[in-house]
């Protein structure tokens, strides 16, 4: 037996248990991108009316702000947010109701995902747009 015999079976054996590995590296990459491509993508994952919102507004404002309160809350609406329009005490009541009228007319959207709310002096609530 020569010299190069000698070294003929570890190099096989090295040669065989490497491509082994690489082998398996392979599938395991291969089995991992296979598990994560069968997930939703994430724009997907937290939609429906179950979903929380992305954000939720306090939209307030004193007397005479009403009209500034709706182009604000036109501005930033989102069906996802919930929104609640507050006029200090100096504002009276009549602009209050008009506040949440206007919201209601302004925005058919707001009516259908009733998510936003219009308080008054003293925290009671003047409309819950959308809500029955």
């Amino acid at each position: 037996m020569g010299a190069a015999d000698k070294w003929l079976l570890p190099l096989v054996s090295v040669s065989f248990v490497s491509l082994l590995l690489f082998l398996s590296a392979l599938s395991g990459f291969s089995a991992s991108s296979s598990l994560f491509a069968r997930l939703p993508p994430p724009s997907y994952v937290r939609r429906g009316a179950a979903a929380p919102p992305s954000f939720a507004y306090l939209l307030a404002g004193g007397k005479g702000d009403g009209r500034k309160l709706l182009r604000l809350l036109l501005a930033v609406y989102h069906p996802r947010n919930h929104y609640l329009l507050h006029l200090s005490a100096d504002a009276p009541d009549s602009e209050r109701v008009e506040l949440a009228a206007a919201v209601s007319r302004a925005a058919p959207a707001v009516r259908a995902f009733g998510n936003v709310d219009v308080r008054g002096f003293g925290n009671q609530l003047v409309g819950a747009i959308g809500f029955s």
